[in-house]
């Protein structure tokens, strides 16, 4: 049995695998890892993207320690891994979860451009060009950084996440909403289309766009374009760097 852990920005999310079949997954802020208990599973190898800080990955590696007796791994950004070549030019500085969403994504679409769109905390969208390179993309506030920023900036101005029904939005808490998500949905558009045609990638192939991250469903909804929501993209590249 394998435990792959996501480590993000503000929540962690895990999933107990064995043999690519889930058998529990679960997800807490990284305010609440106290909350985490991993002492009723039996486990063989424990692995994990981190994009946190420091300090978030060694609490959750001294719990999967003493908890489950064994190692937590922990996955980083190489030339090559699972298929797919690296043609950032300063990977210490690209994220891990960009790297192993992008394995994860090829293996579900082997051959074919993919660009790959984790809505977290920040909105990434990277190109992953039919030859199996991936090449980086484009990195921008997600759409709670953006709904915070007004919030921190704007006397007047109170919001928090929720589904947005129109973009007409009737109250200030509305608008904001409206804004961050259709502002969201619309960049993903733009860039989804600037990727497609980069350095002429791919000619007549049509990109395969996939979602995944805390707000990829609510996204979703919103995009006037062609893609399908894979949420476990991390961790299927954690299944493939682990394998």
């Amino acid at each position: 049995m394998n435990l792959l852990i996501d480590i993000g920005n503000t929540r962690t999310k895990w999933l107990l695998q064995d043999g690519g079949v889930a058998h529990a997954r679960g997800v807490v802020a990284n305010q609440s890892l106290a909350t985490l208990d991993f002492s009723e599973f039996q486990v063989d190898t424990a692995i994990a993207s981190c994009v946190a800080n420091q300090r978030v990955f060694d609490l959750i590696e001294a719990q999967v320690q003493a908890e489950l007796g064994v190692d937590l791994q922990r996955a980083l950004v190489t030339e090559r891994a699972g298929g797919l070549t690296n043609a950032y030019r300063r990977r210490d500085q690209l994220g891990v979860d960009r790297w192993l969403a992008a394995i994860g994504a090829y293996h579900l679409a082997p051959g074919r451009t993919l660009i790959v769109v984790d809505a977290g905390t920040a909105l990434t969208v990277d190109l992953v060009t039919s030859d199996n390179v991936f090449q980086g993309g484009v990195i921008l506030p997600g759409v709670r950084l953006m709904q915070e920023s007004l919030i921190g900036n704007t006397a007047g101005i109170t919001s928090e996440p929720a589904d947005v029904v129109s973009v007409v939005g009737q109250t200030t808490q509305e608008c904001v909403n409206a804004g961050a998500q259709y502002g969201a949905a619309g960049a993903i558009e733009r860039i989804v289309k600037e990727l497609a045609v980069w350095r002429g990638s791919d000619g007549a192939h049509d990109p395969v766009v996939m979602l995944c991250g805390g707000d990829a469903e609510r996204l979703s909804a919103l995009l006037a374009i062609e893609h399908r929501v894979e949420a476990d993209l991390v961790f299927g590249g954690l299944s493939v760097v682990l394998s």
